[in-house]
């Protein structure tokens, strides 16, 4: 097994097993006999395990035919036994950082889960130690191997490194996992109490107050989406900040699965590498930084808006599903972003031309695709009418112009109403154009709160327009290059009429964004835009392109520090 003595590492695993039933046989409620069956069958799995262990030893150490079905087995299955023990590392290391940090950051997945930890954070460090001994000694058995893709894992990776990379922000910064601005969890509560208005709101600041009660005018898939675990845990007791941690997280996973999507219809070159780069960016090189750890309701919307149009655009990729099934999951999946946010229901050309370009296409059966893709669409919007109704009277009405927000925000309002042109100058600044500034009092360079330029705060999307010329098919071009820019031509095309539409309107809408760092409002299609630079990239990510994703991360960790006051007091 080139040079790696097997026979070391099945002892150092036996050991390790063997000390893994010391934290399970001293927890507290078998000690004082209280045999409880889940932690009966825990210590009974226990000496299973351990039993195997011996006899594993018995085998390695007198050679016997097993151990040589073990080194066989162990070569077959390499890449799915390492991507699994990479997973195993992450959760071990991610998990104990967490636990020794801030305890209470976990009860939100579990209440009992810091207890659990506190007694049997022995057998997660042995397990953790043993995951990277293991992944250690794999090197050892086929140091010749090229990497494999194995896209299950490869995703619970992306989505654990991104979860534990905000938990960590979290709670290095010490930011509070509650609110009195989140108000989705408590619209959750009065939904179980078959209410839309809020009683008795901790905070009314962007609450609509409408024939005396206090609304959310923001569109309720957040709420919906708590009411189960405010149903369980209460309203006091729910974590508005890792739910949405978990949300970012997801949706960085779903970008990603999205990319590794595009590689396999042969719309993007990139390596699985370059695919968690650019899936990283979404969720640490944007706005999705600073505003995932902050509790506001707008954010949280926000944050739900990206990831399930991240996982509208994998679901349009999936074609070994059935034709009708696939436009209905995708068809869902934008149907549950648009109940976060409206505007983004215009990234369904995104989707049409995904499908439009496939190469069984018949015009027939893309009309077929459209018409069962729009089903879900066409219920959520009726759902958001019949929502708007029972609050304010009208189906058109979202609330904006009863909404608690600043007084020069309210005049804005009554004399121009919610879009209209005479705001788009100022949000095209705002977005693109405005520079940091010197803060005489902080003595530092600040961020404006209307926004920052996007190419400052993300300048990374400056490839986008740097590489749209460069896509296009050169005379030079081999036919598989030209045969890959034929195929992207139409989903390209529908990719920046989304874009296009979806920035019109942020560009004619009342405000650029309320406290924001960069375009806040660009997350509204940065899944596509995300999708345009894997195909702009070759067949990796050029070292400058890796730079500004660099800075891109570290000028989106300095926005959160100022949103969370951290530099001084701002805005």
């Amino acid at each position: 097994m080139q040079k790696f003595d097997l026979r070391l590492y099945v002892f150092l695993t036996t050991l390790e097993a063997a000390l893994i039933g010391i934290p399970l046989i001293q927890a507290r409620s078998l000690g004082a006999g209280g045999y409880s069956l889940p932690r009966l069958i825990l210590l009974l799995a226990w000496l299973i395990l351990f039993a195997s262990c011996i006899r594993l030893s018995n085998s390695v150490f007198k050679q016997t035919e097993f151990s040589e079905k073990l080194k066989s087995f162990i070569r077959t299955k390499y890449f799915l036994i390492r991507e699994w023990l990479v997973v195993l590392n992450l959760l071990c290391w991610g998990g104990l950082a967490l636990f020794f940090l801030q305890p209470d950051f976990l009860t939100f997945l579990w209440n009992s889960l810091p207890i659990l930890l506190e007694q049997y954070w022995l057998a997660v460090l042995l397990l953790g130690i043993w995951s990277a001994q293991s992944l250690f000694a794999l090197r050892f058995i086929m140091p010749e191997a090229q990497s494999e893709n194995i896209l299950l894992p490869k995703a619970l990776q992306i989505f654990l490194v991104a979860f534990f990379l905000y938990a960590e922000t979290a709670v290095a910064l010490n930011i509070a996992p509650y609110s009195t601005t989140a108000y989705f969890p408590e619209l959750a509560q009065s939904f179980l109490r078959g209410q839309v208005d809020l009683v008795n709101p901790l905070a009314t600041k962007d609450l609509t107050f409408f024939n005396g009660k206090y609304y959310v005018s923001f569109p309720p898939l957040g709420a919906l989406l708590m009411t189960p675990l405010v149903a369980l845990r209460g309203v006091q007791e729910f974590n508005i900040l890792l739910f949405n941690i978990f949300f970012a997280a997801l949706g960085v996973t779903f970008t990603y699965l999205t990319l590794e999507a595009m590689r396999a219809r042969g719309l993007s070159q990139l390596s699985w590498r370059g695919h968690a780069a650019l899936a990283l960016f979404l969720g640490f090189g944007t706005a999705q930084y600073s505003i995932t750890l902050r509790g506001l309701v707008n954010f949280t919307s926000q944050i739900l808006t990206t990831t399930f149009l991240a996982l509208a655009l994998w679901l349009v990729l999936q074609t070994k599903r059935r034709f009708r099934v696939n436009a209905l999951l995708a068809g869902s999946a934008l149907a549950l972003a648009l109940l976060a946010r409206p505007n983004v229901v215009f990234a369904w050309c995104a989707l049409a031309a995904l499908k439009f370009q496939d190469e069984d296409f018949s015009f027939k059966r893309f009309i077929q695709w459209s018409i069962f893709s729009a089903i879900p669409i066409a219920a959520a919007v009726l759902g958001l009418f019949w929502y708007n109704q029972i609050r304010f009277g009208s189906p058109f009405d979202f609330g904006y112009e009863y909404m608690l927000v600043a007084q020069r925000l309210k005049d804005d309002l009554a004399v121009y109403g919610q879009f209209h042109p005479h705001f788009i100058f100022e949000n095209l600044r705002d977005n693109f154009l405005r520079l940091p500034y010197w803060d005489e009092n902080c003595r530092m360079l600040a961020f404006s709160p209307q926004g920052t330029s996007i190419f400052i705060t993300s300048p990374l999307l400056l490839y986008v327009i740097a590489r749209s010329g460069a896509t296009k098919q050169s005379p030079r071009s081999n036919k598989e290059t030209a045969s890959r820019y034929a195929l992207a031509a139409t989903w390209r095309t529908g990719a920046w009429l989304s874009i296009g539409i979806i920035a019109l309107l942020h560009a004619l809408y009342y405000n650029s964004g309320a406290v924001q760092v960069g375009y806040r409002f660009s997350l509204d299609f940065m899944p596509v835009i995300i999708m345009l630079l894997a195909f702009a990239f070759k067949k990796k990510i050029p070292v400058p392109a890796l730079s500004l994703i660099a800075f891109s991360v570290f000028i989106n960790y300095f926005g959160v520090l100022w949103t969370l006051h951290r530099w001084c007091e701002n805005f």
